[in-house]
């Protein structure tokens, strides 16, 4: 549209592009702004620079000076992000051609980020950055860890079908199409554009405008049509119905978690119960449903229910959690494996170690406590907070008895 022939309908694109643009500088989201500019720069090559080589060699030469300057816009937001990077690439060395399965940066990831962090501890320039992760913030990366060499191999070869498939017919909204997949393809470097509905909507769409040509060449039968139609109603049916199903599921675990809220937890419990066929491999779900056992001191379901979660989620929390449950059964061995591991997942977290330590006293291994108390005080402050402030001056107290007792 910024090319219409009628001159306002060019001032009002351009305009509508402009608030765009500028709202994604504004929000200064660095993978944002590198997919904004690799996008133009394209567009500009494409039109004023001739020969295909020179286009490609100023595209990728600037769009590697911008990642550049993006790493030390945010210098520690980037740096968290290389220590994913670097404990992904460890998974994908652990599995490197089909990889882990679907959902596999979930269930083990921190287990690696832990595993770095027993090597290298509060030595390593990441120790501050460390925190619970989710996604490994780029999706390239996720499909190695998921499906291996094999997947990415499989991706990069639809990309090229993709780009075949323009130059056989380009017409304008190809190009377009085009712009839209390098837009997401750049951003899906440095963030994780496909946990949203929107951008598979986009790439379904700019899939569709690419592969036309191809689609209008498939000749089909009246009878042929008849069963695509059928087909594919029914599956509209069948999605509609597991649609319906899944919604009333989420109220219910909506109303399930408002009571525990608010500690009605005989009342939330069950909702729990009847749910948990329907969300039996949600690890938030069964991370919830153990929570709530927990607070009813039902330690034993609760350990149940937090150890099938922990197939699907390996998480700070949740290993908090697990040894929390232990530690109420007597099990103490089993309960400071659970806490160690918290604390090498997130090194400068201190209330692993707090119960690291409470667990330690109370066993009567009060070395070990007092080790645990040192190394408490040696952990740098990110976040000053009132817990913090709390086991620092515990921890203080603790050091300071000791030695006292040392001297007497």
């Amino acid at each position: 549209m910024i090319i219409h022939r009628n001159k306002y309908i060019r001032y009002a694109e351009w305009l509508a592009g402009g608030v765009m643009v500028l709202a994604i500088f504004l929000s200064h989201s660095r993978s944002g702004m590198v997919s904004i500019i690799a996008v133009c720069v394209m567009y500009l090559c494409g039109r004023f620079i001739h020969g295909r080589w020179w286009r490609y060699l100023l595209s990728v030469s600037i769009t590697g000076l911008l990642i550049i300057g993006s790493y030390w816009l945010k210098k520690d937001s980037a740096d968290g992000r290389l220590l994913i990077w670097q404990c992904g690439l460890e998974m994908v060395k652990d599995a490197p051609w089909t990889g882990h399965g679907t959902g596999s940066f979930e269930a083990k990831y921190m287990d690696y980020q832990a595993d770095y962090f027993k090597e290298y501890g509060l030595q390593s320039r990441y120790a501050m950055l460390a925190d619970n992760v989710k996604h490994p913030f780029n999706e390239y990366l996720g499909v190695l860890i998921n499906f291996g060499i094999i997947g990415l191999a499989w991706l990069l070869g639809i990309v090229w079908a993709l780009v075949y498939c323009y130059k056989q017919n380009p017409t304008q909204e190809k190009k377009i199409a085009l712009y839209a997949l390098l837009s997401i393809g750049v951003f899906s470097f440095f963030s994780y554009p496909f946990m949203y509905p929107f951008t598979w909507i986009v790439t379904f769409l700019a899939i569709l405008m690419l592969t036309v040509d191809y689609w209008r060449r498939i000749k089909v039968n009246k009878w042929g049509r008849y069963i695509m139609y059928t087909a594919a109603m029914m599956c509209f049916f069948w999605g509609l119905v597991r649609l319906g199903e899944r919604a009333q599921s989420e109220r219910s675990w909506r109303e399930a978690s408002k009571l525990a809220l608010c500690r009605s937890y005989d009342k939330a419990l069950p909702y729990y119960v009847s749910m948990k066929h329907q969300f039996r491999d949600n690890p938030y779900f069964l991370y919830n449903y153990a929570a709530v056992l927990t607070e009813t001191k039902e330690y034993e379901k609760a350990l149940d229910i937090a150890l099938e979660c922990r197939r699907y989620w390996a998480d700070y929390n949740l290993e908090l959690m697990i040894g929390e449950n232990y530690q109420h059964l007597n099990k103490m061995k089993q309960a400071k494996i659970y806490y160690k591991n918290a604390s090498m997942m997130c090194p400068i977290r201190f209330v692993p170690l707090n119960f690291l330590y409470d667990l330690y006293e109370e066993a009567g291994e009060k070395k070990k406590a007092l080790e645990v108390a040192k190394k408490v005080m040696e952990i740098p402050v990110k976040v000053n907070s009132l817990i913090v402030n709390q086991i620092r001056y515990k921890m203080k107290h603790v050091i300071l008895k000791s030695e006292i007792q040392e001297i007497h």
